[in-house]
C-alpha cells in the first residue's frame, strides 16, 4: 500500500469565487491532517458544524487512517479561503486483498473515512455552508476518480442535503431513510430504560452467588492495552457466530486502532466483572456529549445464562448519566432491544452516489426490498445475514461436492477408538479448557462442518454449560472435545460422571487421538477425583475411567 501512496499521490487545486478547494490523496492528505495547526483549525470546525460526529473529528479520522495505512487510501477534499479551514471531507477506497491496483480511471468504491467503523460518514463545514461545500467537494473527487462509486454509510440527522436536488446528482444518487433510535437522558423516561427489573435482579443476584460482580470503566490506556486482547476474543467469537467474520483476527490494524482511539480520547471503554473475569463489555465512540453505540460490545458465553451483556448495559446507561452525557445514540438498525430503550427517533440517510445504472439499479432494489421487509416486520440486515448464511454454506457444500465426489453425505467419524489404547496412551501435554480463542483456530479440514456451524455449535454448547478441551498449536486447532456432566439439567440420557463427546480432530494427528483423550481423561481425573468418565461414540458410551 505504501507503494501505491508514493505513486499515486497528486494534488489538485481548483480556484472558488471565494476560496478554493483543494484535494489531496495518499501521503499528501496524511501529512496535511497530521500537522497540529490543522488538527486545531478541524476540532474546531467540528465543534461549530452542527451535525458533526465523533466519526468526523481528527481523533477518529487520524486514528484510523494511521492504523489502516496499509488497508486505505486517503482522499481529503478541503475548501480554504484566506488560508483558513472552511469545510472538510475525508475519503477513502478501501483496497481488496485481491486486487491493489488503485488506479484513477478504475472502478473503485469511495467511503468516508472509517469505512465500517464509522457509524456516520458526511462532510463538515460552516453552518451555511454545507451545501456548496458538499457539490464542490463531490465534483472534485469525481474529477480525479471519474468512475467511482461515492458510498456515504449514514448521513447524520442535520446534515443539509439540498444540494442533491439541485445538482445533476438528483438523477445519479440512491437517497436512503433509516430511523435512528436515541436516548435523551433529559427525558425522564431515560431513568426507566436501565431499571433492572425483576427478571435481571434475578440474574444478577444468581451471579453475586458465584462471586464480586463490580462495574469498571477503563480509566487508564495501560488498563485498556492490558485487557484488549481478551475483549477481542470475546468480540470474535461472538462476531464469528453471528456474521462469520473476525475482525480482530483477520485484521490485526483494528486492535491498533481501537488503542489510538483510546489514547486520543474518543473510545468509552467499560467492563462487567465476576470476580477478576471479564464477562461483559463495551467500548463506544463519543464526542460533543454523544455516546454512540459503535465500536465493540462483547459477553462471556460461559455466563451467558446470567445475561451478562445486558446486565452490564444496564449498569452502563446509569453511569454514562452520571457522567454527563446528553444523549445515547442507539444506531440504526431495527433491533428491538433499541427500540425498548429509545425516548425518541430521528433520520438519518445512506447516500450512493453513482454514473452506473447497473450499480444505481442494485442499489434501488436493495432499497426497495429494505422498505418491503420494515413494511412486514421484518429486520433488513436479519433478512440479509440469513440469505447470505444460506448462500454460504451451499457454497461450502457445492465445494465439498467438488473435492469428495458426494463424500460429504457421509458423516465423518472419529477413529475407533477403544479405552485400553487411551489407558495405555502417552497424554498429550498442552490442554486447554474452556479456551475459546483455541475456537477460532478452526479450520475446515477433516471435516465436513464449515467453521461458521463450528463456532454456531461451539456458542450454543458454551451457552448451555457444556466444557471444552482444546489443543492448539502455531495458530491451528488441531483437537476439541465437549465434556457433559450428568449432574447438570441438559444431561439427560447421559451416565452418571462425565462424557466426553463430539469431538473434533484435524487430519495432521488422526494417530495421536487416543493421547489426546488420555491427556482429556487425567484433567478431569484431577478436577473430578473418583467420577466415571465416558466416551460417547456411534455404538454408546465407552468407559475410560
Amino acid at each position: 500500500m505504501q507503494d501505491l501512496v508514493s505513486e499515486y499521490t497528486f494534488t489538485v487545486d481548483k480556484v472558488e469565487n471565494k476560496g478554493k478547494v483543494v484535494l489531496l490523496t495518499g501521503q499528501a492528505a496524511l501529512d496535511k491532517l497530521f500537522e497540529p495547526d490543522f488538527v486545531s483549525e478541524w476540532t474546531a470546525l467540528i465543534e461549530a458544524c452542527p451535525w458533526a460526529t465523533a466519526f468526523q473529528s481528527p481523533q477518529f479520522v487520524n486514528s484510523w487512517y494511521n492504523a489502516y495505512q496499509n488497508d486505505a487510501f486517503p482522499i481529503v477534499a478541503l475548501h480554504l479561503e484566506k488560508e483558513k479551514l472552511k469545510g472538510i471531507m475525508t475519503m477513502a477506497i478501501l483496497t481488496s486483498k485481491k486486487d491493489e491496483q488503485l488506479l484513477r480511471n478504475k472502478t473503485v468504491k469511495i467511503t468516508g473515512a472509517g469505512g465500517y467503523d464509522a457509524e456516520y460518514q458526511t462532510w463538515v463545514s460552516e453552518k451555511d455552508f454545507g451545501n456548496k461545500f458538499a457539490l464542490s467537494a463531490i465534483e472534485e473527487i469525481k474529477a480525479v476518480f471519474p468512475k467511482s462509486n461515492i458510498i456515504f454509510r449514514f448521513i447524520p440527522a442535520g446534515a443539509p442535503i439540498e444540494w442533491l436536488d439541485q445538482s445533476e446528482w438528483s438523477k445519479k444518487s440512491v437517497l436512503q431513510p433509516h430511523k435512528r433510535p436515541l436516548l435523551k437522558f433529559e427525558n425522564p423516561d431515560s431513568k426507566k430504560a436501565f431499571k433492572i427489573n425483576k427478571q435481571y435482579k434475578t440474574k444478577l443476584n444468581r451471579l453475586k452467588r458465584e462471586g464480586v460482580v463490580s462495574f469498571e470503566k477503563v480509566a487508564s490506556y495501560e488498563r485498556f492495552e492490558e485487557v484488549l486482547d481478551d475483549l477481542a476474543v470475546q468480540y470474535d467469537f461472538r462476531q464469528g457466530v453471528m456474521f462469520n467474520k473476525n475482525q480482530f483476527r483477520d485484521f490485526p490494524a483494528r486492535k491498533k486502532f481501537m488503542l489510538e482511539m483510546f489514547r486520543e480520547g474518543v473510545l468509552h471503554v467499560t467492563l462487567l466483572k465476576l470476580d477478576d473475569h471479564i464477562i461483559g463489555s463495551m467500548g463506544a465512540v463519543y464526542g460533543k456529549d454523544w455516546l454512540h453505540l459503535q465500536g465493540f460490545n462483547t459477553h462471556s458465553p460461559f455466563y451467558a445464562k446470567h445475561s451478562p451483556g445486558i446486565l452490564h448495559f444496564l449498569h452502563l446507561g446509569n453511569h454514562l448519566f452520571e457522567e454527563g452525557f446528553e444523549v445515547f445514540d442507539l444506531t440504526p438498525g431495527g433491533d428491538k432491544y433499541k427500540e425498548k430503550m429509545a425516548t425518541s427517533h430521528d433520520v438519518v440517510y445512506s447516500l450512493v452516489l453513482t454514473d452506473s445504472l447497473v450499480f444505481k439499479f442494485k442499489r434501488q432494489v436493495k432499497k426497495k426490498l429494505h422498505a418491503y421487509w420494515e413494511s412486514k416486520g421484518l429486520r433488513p440486515m436479519s433478512v440479509e445475514m440469513n440469505f447470505e448464511k444460506k448462500a454460504y454454506l451451499f457454497s461450502h457444500r457445492l465445494d465439498l461436492l467438488k473435492k469428495e465426489k458426494l463424500g460429504f453425505f457421509r458423516k465423518k467419524a472419529s477413529p475407533a477408538i477403544k479405552p485400553h489404547q487411551v489407558e495405555m496412551a502417552k497424554p498429550i501435554k498442552g490442554i486447554c479448557k474452556n479456551e475459546i480463542q483455541d475456537l477460532l483456530q478452526f479450520e475446515e479440514v477433516g471435516t465436513n462442518i464449515s467453521r461458521w456451524e463450528y463456532l454456531e455449535a461451539a456458542m450454543s454448547n458454551l451457552e448451555e454449560g457444556q466444557g471444552l478441551f482444546t489443543w492448539s498449536e502455531n495458530g491451528v486447532l488441531l483437537a476439541s472435545v465437549w465434556i457433559i456432566d450428568s449432574k447438570d439439567k441438559y444431561a439427560k440420557g447421559f451416565p452418571d460422571g462425565l462424557t466426553l463427546i463430539d469431538e473434533y480432530l484435524h487430519p495432521n494427528i488422526k494417530d495421536q487421538y487416543a493421547s489426546f483423550l488420555k491427556g482429556c481423561v487425567n484433567r478431569l481425573q484431577e478436577e473430578n477425583p473418583g467420577r466415571s468418565i465416558y466416551l460417547s461414540t456411534a455404538d454408546g458410551f465407552e468407559t475410560l475411567a
